[in-house]
């Protein structure tokens, strides 16, 4: 799996106790993955993203990760824009899954990011949160491979480590 550095899954068992591992293979025997709760943000996708960083970075980052869904296929193209156009996340790049479906997982994101490194210049002029750009996208492909992958979920709550 993958935590955020000051975040933690909750257990069910154990209110305000981080899950522990046998609960978590317990789990994913009656689940694909396991994430951080939806959020249903305030505004779509691209519309929060674009609050949230320069517009010179989103600009440059929305017009290469739209080509490249474009290259990936038309179904891609579609969940992509979906998603964009909506206003679930699943929030902070955080799961847990087993091996194979990491791999799988793995294997989809990369070639994106590299791409996204390859092509979008990150100017010294933005600010050092904008400079973030291609991670926030990464945070959010997260959800994009789940809805492509159509795997089943378990939701955690998360704790915030002090």
């Amino acid at each position: 799996g993958l935590n955020h550095y000051r975040r933690l899954f909750e257990s069910e068992i154990n209110d305000k106790w981080p899950i522990q591992a046998i609960e978590a293979k317990k789990l994913l025997e009656q689940y694909d993955i396991i994430l951080a709760k939806r959020l249903v943000l305030d505004y779509t996708i691209v519309e929060q993203l674009k609050r949230e960083i320069c517009r010179e970075a989103f600009e440059a980052s929305w017009i290469v990760i739209q080509d490249i869904f474009k290259k990936r296929g038309n179904h891609e193209q579609q969940v992509f824009a979906y998603f964009c156009n909506n206003r679930i996340l699943f929030p902070c790049n955080m799961f847990v899954m087993r091996r194979d479906m990491l791999n799988s997982y793995c294997e989809w994101l990369f070639p994106i990011l590299f791409e996204m490194i390859d092509r979008v210049d990150i100017s010294e002029n933005w600010d050092d949160y904008s400079k973030r750009v291609i991670g926030f996208w990464a945070e959010r492909l997260l959800t994009v491979w789940v809805l492509l992958s159509k795997v089943t979920i378990k939701e955690l709550s998360i704790l915030m480590l002090e």
